[in-house]
Formats: C-alpha cells, structure tokens, sequence
C-alpha cells in the first residue's frame, strides 16, 4: 500500500470565530464572559495536539497544508485586538509544532475584511516601478484565481506570523498566510479529481442583497453572473454589516446582542412588540386604523425581518432547509462552475463541494445538472455556541484529505443539552465511493494508545458548552 493513501496531505477547518466570547475556542476569564487575553482556549490547545498526532503518522516527510475556509477571526461581534491576540495563539501553537507546510486562507463574511487587506496591499505591491509613461492604473481585482499557485499574500496576519516565527536563513525565509476568495480549487494529477472549497455565504440569497436591490431598482440590468461580478455587486454590503459594524464601539456591542436574539425566538418576540410598540408611538401607518392594529402589522414585519438578517443558522431545528438546498446549487452549479470552465477549462468528473457558514455539519450528494455524476457536499460547521437553547443540528466538523484527494470527515461535536454530543466520529456522505482506505486508516489513528488525546478534547468540549450555555442563562439582556 502506498504511503499517500494514508498520508494527510491537507486538513480544513472552518467557523472559529476566534475572539468571540462564544466560540468555545475562544478563552474566558474564570468569572465573566468577558475574552481572557492572557492565555489560550483550552479546547483550543488540545485540538491542535490532537491534530499534531494525526499529522505524525505521515509516512512521507511532507508536512500538510492547512485550509482554514472563512469566519477564522470574529471580525464582526468580536474586538479586533481580542480576534488577532487569539490567531497569534493559535498560530503560535502550530508554528511551534512545525505542523503545517504552510496556511491558506479563505475568508468568510466575518473576516471579509482580511480579503479587504491582502487585495488592497497586493494592489499598491504591483504599482512599484511603474512610471508615467505606463499609463492608467490596473483595477483592483476583487477575487483571485481559485488556484493555489495563484494566492496572494495575507499582509496583516503574516506580520503577527512574523513575530510568532521571524524569518531566517540566509534568504529570510519564514512562514507566510496565503490567501484565495471566494473559492479555491485542489486538483489531482490527472486534472479529474477536484475538490472546491468557499466559505459558504454565497450559498445565501442574503449575501447578494445588492445584486437583488440593483436589479429591483433598475430591472433592465442584467444579472450578476461571474464570481467577480458577484463580489463587485456587494462587497461593500458584505465588509460594513459582517466585518465592520460589529466592531462599531458601543453600536457595535448592541449589534452582537440584536444579532443573537435573531436566534432566540421568545426573546426576539419580545424584542419586536417592544420595538413595534415605540414605533408606533412616533410614526403613524394611515392606511392601517388605530395604535393596537399598527403595533401588530409592525411587530409582524419586525419579526419576518429578524431570521431572514440571521439567514441559515436561524433554522436551528434542521441541519439543511430547502433553501440552503436550492441556494447551493444556485451557487454551486452557476457562478462557480463558471470559474471552474474560465480557469481549468472543464468540470472535473469527480468533484467535491466543502463549504462552513451555516454552523450545520453534514454531508450530502447532489446531482450535477449536467448529468455527469454526483457532487459530494460537505459541510464543516461552526464552533460558537450562541443560542440559549441547544439543538443538534450545529456542531463542528474537520476535513482530512489525502493526496489523491480523498475526503475524511472528522465529526467533532453536536450541540445538545447540557454539555453537547462529541461524536469523533468518521464520516462520508451515503453512498459516496471511494476514500474507505483513507478514512479507516484516519479512525484507527484515534484508537487504543493514541485515543487519550481525543478523550481529554471530549472532556474539554463538553466543558466549554456547558460553560457557553450557564453564561448565555445568567447573561443580562
């Protein structure tokens, strides 16, 4: 048996929000719910031993390559301090292992403005050397290609990386963060194998909102249809409400709070009649008659609105809703086949879709429209606990792949009562062909002798969302 069959040649994780008091990665003070800025999150520190006792079973002398699939920093209901102070732990803690060959990054909607930094520094890195007589100046490009070989440089977290690992050699060498958005593509040999990974906010109608107003407004206008027409439609949407506003002072904080009640039905009820309650009393509706049936249209509207701003991870009771179907395929099958013909030319047979966002691990085929095969779906999940109720739909997720591109899927926990369910189990869509080798091999690495580690991580997660759920209770709203 060949050594890359058992190999991990790349690990994905997703949904971390680190810096965000409800991430269970995330440290807190013993006493408050408050961010602990001094050390690192227990649960944390433990998955990266675990991951170092995965990685040590590699065969060959290649380290893996890290995808970490967008909301890694909680840039958007979290500090900007507190978010970085935690990358640089948990960069600390695999620099100091040697885990990784190096760390690519893809942002999401809570770290878009990491994309935000990487493009805009890469943008004034290409002016050098240009003169007068070049002419007009490039656009600004508002994605980048979905190969790897084509990544730019993440200028604000490799200067944290620097401090963690300086550089050294005679070439001054280090370690360096690579970013590609929305969508990076890994590819086998042959070129028919592929596995394409996005974030996943584009999976939801919600994140093309601009697109939608243009189009309402102007209905002559044509139809956003490529990945970079996409993100030029509603960046600016995507930066202010989910990497920006959050982190709005005061403002900001109350954001966070509106944001999680979106996810509390009774407490969100009570918020919306309060609110439709004032608004009566400084607007009047006059197509409506009288305060009480005003107050009741208003507080209907609020309480429509609310989930729709909260999209996916609003719908805690099922892991994948009818819409998440259809808007996966919508983005799926349209905009990022479209790169895939653009910039590989073909769609590979064998493809593979991994996607995070909705904090909902699954894994699920669909059915290529072309009639071609089956894609496999996964999704990695998320690991904040922000509800007060539990539900076993969230949870999170870690991928393993190998150099042939097999697909392991480590379920990690589910929510639930009291202190979750941690499953650390392997998984594979029903009915998905191949990979059996690769995952076994992966399950047999957290048995007999080499399952203490992955016990301790059990202990330490139920500790975490128990902890999550008493603060979520006693927290004054």
């Amino acid at each position: 048996m060949s050594s890359d069959v058992h190999d991990v040649r790349y690990v994905c994780l997703s949904d971390l929000h680190l810096g965000e008091p409800d991430s269970i990665l995330t440290p807190l003070m013993p006493t408050s719910h408050e961010v602990d800025p001094s050390r690192v999150g227990p649960v944390l520190e433990q998955l990266v031993l675990c991951l170092e006792q995965v990685v040590a079973r590699n065969r060959g002398d290649r380290r893996p390559i890290l995808i970490l699939n967008g909301d890694v920093l909680e840039l958007a209901f979290g500090t900007f301090d507190q978010a970085l102070t935690n990358f640089e732990r948990l960069a600390r803690l695999l620099l100091e292992r040697e885990l990784f060959e190096k760390l690519v990054y893809i942002p999401g909607n809570h770290d878009h403005h990491i994309w935000e930094v990487a493009r805009e520094t890469q943008y004034g890195n290409t002016l050098a050397g240009r003169t007068a007589d070049d002419g007009g100046l490039p656009p600004l490009r508002h994605v980048t290609s979905l190969r790897l070989e084509e990544a730019v440089p993440a200028f604000l977290l490799n200067k944290i990386i620097e401090q963690v690992h300086p550089p050294h050699g005679p070439d001054g060498e280090g370690h360096e963060v690579l970013v590609v958005y929305p969508n990076l593509a890994l590819r086998d040999e042959a070129g028919g194998r592929c596995v394409l990974f996005h974030h996943g906010h584009y999976v939801e109608p919600l994140y093309h909102f601009f697109s939608k107003l243009r189009r309402w407004l102007f209905p002559d206008r044509p139809q956003a249809q490529s990945i970079d027409e996409i993100e030029e439609e509603n960046f600016a949407w995507i930066e202010f409400v989910w990497s920006l506003l959050g982190r709005s002072g005061g403002a900001g904080a109350d954001m966070r709070l509106l944001y999680r009640m979106f996810r509390t039905p009774d407490e969100y009820e009570l918020f919306a009649d309060a609110l439709a309650k004032r608004s009566v009393a400084v607007i009047d509706l006059p197509w409506i008659p009288g305060d009480k049936l005003e107050r009741l249209a208003l507080k209907k509207l609020f309480t429509w609105v609310g989930p729709k701003l909260s999209g996916e991870r609003s719908k805690r009771q099922v892991v994948e809703s009818p819409e998440l179907r259809t808007g996966i395929e919508a983005y799926l099958f349209g905009p990022a086949y479209r790169q895939l013909r653009d910039e590989l030319g073909h769609i590979p047979h064998d493809l593979t879709f991994v996607f995070g966002h909705t904090h909902k691990p699954f894994e699920a085929t669909l059915d290529d429209p072309s009639g071609k095969g089956r894609v496999e779906v996964f999704n990695t999940g998320g690991w904040p606990i922000d509800s007060i109720e539990p539900s076993d739909a969230m949870g999170a997720s870690m991928l393993f792949l190998n150099e042939r591109l097999d697909v392991a899927c480590l379920r990690i926990f589910n929510d639930g009562e009291e202190g979750g369910e941690v499953a650390l189990d392997v998984r594979r869509p029903a009915g998905a062909g191949g990979g059996d080798e690769f995952c076994a091999s992966l399950a047999t690495s957290m048995t007999g002798a080499a399952a203490e580690p992955w016990q301790e991580l059990e202990i330490r997660i139920h500790e975490a969302i128990a902890r999550r759920r008493r603060d979520l209770q006693e927290e004054p709203h």
